[in-house]
């Protein structure tokens, strides 16, 4: 292929190799996975040191005992003052009554009843003095264990309903310490939607328990009894006390109310109202037609007015037309004025008969005329009527509202005497019947609660619920598992196959090679591995590098090859060398040099000279056979790095070694050319732009990504083309372990080293 044909090639590739490089690869959940699955000793680790250490924490708990008593609210039906003020209120049976019930059971104050009555303050569970006095010996995993159950016994109780009181300070009083620590255990909860109440009480020992909840539940009870029938006997005395005074206030009132009535002759009429005040409402329903009538008759006036002068019946407003006589004419008008279109259709303007019939349609109009005028007066003699009916009942209204003006001032004391006579009233009826419906009740006072199910002693322990933590601490431990696998795989930036080095940089791979143990050695070198075990997985793998390298050049098969990495110790030294034997192994002439003029090393590793070499070939003081060295093991042609020189940068860019690089081609079948990492410095930006192809060599599970691809994009962007990735120093057993599509490439081990 001519170099024409090369470099639109290289510079496509170059194009399509930036573009992926600069992209983000997409995360799958198969790589998720495969993460998950190369972590599952860590996830198990978790799992079962998590499970464990929950399980010996569980054993060492405290049980605690739970028991339930089952109280009904039932809706209170008697009441004292409905409409004044509630005395005994009724409970309605809603969330907010029963969150109501609730905070009255766990209330301090009820409490501290039930502590008296059982004598709670001598227990030590309750009393801290009581606790501290008892001589125990610390045991740090049991108050490990009670804390963790402490924890597991708030967290609950947040979620319960109402509040478990507040924790006491240092600074407070012991009687205020021991109810925090009794409603420590205390929880209260609604059954559902109904209005059963469940009132719960946790302890160490099952039969206090019992006692606590029953006895919190008869308080409960006895309280509401209690306040019921003193809030009865507060009503009663205020009603007794309020019943005489507004007895007399209604008998004042009521009496103020006729003589008032009678000393400013207001008389009564219907419906409690006086006379005059009946007929001048009468006065203003007449004056309100009258004007709707006026207001009508001007309408058909101003209608009939505009249609004066006009000839035309068909046009005229339908207060005109009412008429009889203008329906009359407007008959005959239409009659005419067909029979003048008859006319018009046989005989001509100046026909004496439709001369005729002109001179009868005009007189027509004139009689339509008159007629109109007439109506029109008829009209002005209605709306004169009219006005004159509203101005006289006006004039009676006005009348009547000045002499119903001197009786308003007494109008408006005697509706305020009626008003305060009609409430003192009413609120004496009220007073009478809420006195005699208290008297009542308070002989029948019942309580709103029932105990529809006392608490039995609890048999088995509620906390600590040993499955359900079990199973929580397998579902956290599960997740933490995941948690550090995905952050050991987040940390760990390498590259593990050639799956993974083809999906982020997009570049082709040329296979995997297989880092070669002391043991498997046997006491043979790296470089020499190749031609000591040829069928080996090391040496198919340099074999089937050579041949991925040729088949993703397309048709052009590279003659002048660069092999590079991003940092030192990845094994490209190794692979140029087994690289250039493998390709003399087919019978191809091929040539290596070693281009790493700041750390030369490719002749101690061949064990040949390192000068003269490239560099003195370069500066004109040894001929090129003078530098060239065979390799006897493998018949390679081998040209060392040479002495040092102070800007090899400078030495490499010169025109002669692009020209001497490239000239190559002609004499050799292949050339091979290992130079210094591409993150170091910038020798290899450079010569790969001399040679055909870069393989670029990266160390597995080493090489940072960011590293590699900032290293390729630098390749790139300099004009160099790399022809492929190598992986370098595969563990080939941990490789199996991670499913990935070239698992299974190596996956017998080391036993392919036997061959």
């Amino acid at each position: 292929m001519s170099s024409e044909e090369v470099i639109p090639f290289r510079d496509a590739r170059a194009q399509r190799i930036s573009r992926i490089l600069a992209e983000q690869p997409p995360v799958s959940l198969r790589d998720q996975l495969l993460k998950l699955k190369r972590r599952k000793w860590v996830i198990i680790g978790t799992i079962v040191v998590v499970t464990l250490l929950t399980l010996y924490l569980v054993g060492r708990m405290t049980p605690l005992f739970t028991a339930t008593t089952t109280v009904m609210i039932q809706p209170r039906q008697q009441q004292t003052l409905t409409a004044v003020e509630a005395v005994v209120s009724g409970l309605p049976a809603d969330l907010e009554a029963i969150q109501g019930e609730m905070a009255i059971i766990q209330s301090r104050g009820l409490a501290q009843k039930v502590i008296d009555r059982l004598e709670l303050h001598r227990l030590p569970d309750f009393n801290p003095e009581i606790a501290a006095m008892q001589d125990q010996p610390f045991d740090p995993i049991g108050a490990l264990a009670d804390a963790v159950g402490g924890a597991v016994h708030w967290v609950k109780s947040l979620f319960a309903s109402g509040s478990t009181g507040p924790v006491g300070d240092s600074d407070q009083s012991l009687r205020t310490q021991i109810v925090n620590n009794f409603l420590y255990g205390l929880q209260t909860q609604p059954q559902g939607r109904s209005r059963v109440i469940q009132i719960s009480y946790t302890a160490a020992d099952p039969e206090l328990a019992a006692r606590i909840a029953n006895t919190l539940a008869e308080l409960y009870i006895v309280e509401q009894l209690e306040a019921k029938y003193e809030a009865t006997e507060r009503a009663t005395r205020w009603l007794n006390d309020r019943l005489a005074e507004l007895r007399a206030r209604t008998e004042v009132s009521e009496r103020a109310v006729e003589e008032y009535r009678a000393k400013a002759g207001l008389l009564q009429g219907e419906e409690n109202t006086t006379l005059a005040t009946q007929e001048l409402s009468r006065i203003n329903a007449e004056l309100i037609i009258a004007r709707s009538a006026t207001s009508e008759a001007e309408a058909r006036l101003r209608a009939a007015e505009g249609a004066r002068g006009s000839t035309n019946a068909a046009s005229l407003p339908m207060a005109v037309l009412q008429s009889p006589l203008i329906q009359n004419l407007q008959t005959q008008q239409i009659t005419l004025t067909r029979e003048l279109a008859d006319l018009s259709e046989t005989f001509g303007e100046r026909h004496p008969q439709i001369i005729n019939k002109r001179a009868e349609l005009a007189e027509l109009g004139t009689r339509i005329r008159e007629e109109v005028n007439k109506i029109v007066g008829g009209l002005r003699n209605e709306v004169s009527i009219a006005r004159q009916r509203e101005e006289a009942l006006r004039a009676d209204l006005d009348q009547l509202k000045t002499a119903a003006g001197g009786r308003g001032e007494a109008l408006v004391e005697l509706r305020s005497l009626e008003e305060d006579a009609a409430a003192n009233r009413l609120l004496l009826n009220t007073l009478l019947t809420r006195t005699n419906e208290t008297t009542l009740q308070r002989d029948l006072l019942e309580a709103d609660a029932r105990i529809i199910s006392p608490a039995p002693v609890p048999q088995v322990p509620s906390e600590p619920n040993k499955t359900l933590l079990v199973a929580l601490a397998l579902i956290l431990s599960a997740g933490l598992g995941v948690v550090i696998a995905l952050m050991l795989e987040h940390m760990d930036q390498g590259f593990r196959s050639t799956e993974q080095v083809g999906q982020v940089t997009g570049l082709p791979s040329l296979g995997m090679v297989p880092a070669i143990s002391r043991r498997v050695r046997r006491g043979i070198s790296p470089q020499d591995y190749f031609l000591r075990k040829p069928r080996s997985a090391f040496g198919e793998a340099m074999s089937s590098a050579v041949a991925s390298l040729f088949l993703t050049s397309g048709e052009r098969r590279p003659r002048t090859v660069m092999v590079t990495s991003a940092l030192p110790n990845e094994g490209k030294s190794t692979v140029s060398i087994n690289m250039a034997r493998a390709v003399s192994h087919t019978g191809m002439r091929t040539l290596l040099i070693d281009a790493d003029l700041r750390r030369p090393s490719l002749n101690k590793l061949m064990g040949r000279e390192l000068q003269p070499g490239l560099v003195e070939y370069l500066q004109d003081k040894a001929t090129f056979e003078e530098i060239v060295q065979r390799d006897p093991k493998s018949g390679v042609d081998f040209i060392a790095a040479g002495g040092h020189v102070a800007n090899p940068l400078h030495f490499l860019a010169a025109d002669k070694t692009r020209a001497f690089i490239q000239g190559l081609s002609k004499y050799y079948d292949f050339v091979v050319i290992d130079s210094s990492p591409v993150m170091v410095v910038s020798d290899p930006r450079l010569l790969s732009r001399y040679v055909d192809e870069t393989v670029f060599v990266v160390r597995w599970a080493r090489t940072r990504r960011e590293h590699a691809l900032h290293a390729m994009k630098q390749i790139i962007e300099a004009g160099g083309s790399i022809g492929g990735t190598l992986l370098t120093m595969v563990n080939t057993k941990r490789h199996a372990d991670y499913s990935f599509a070239d698992s299974g490439q190596y996956h017998l081990g080391p036993r392919y080293y036997e061959n």
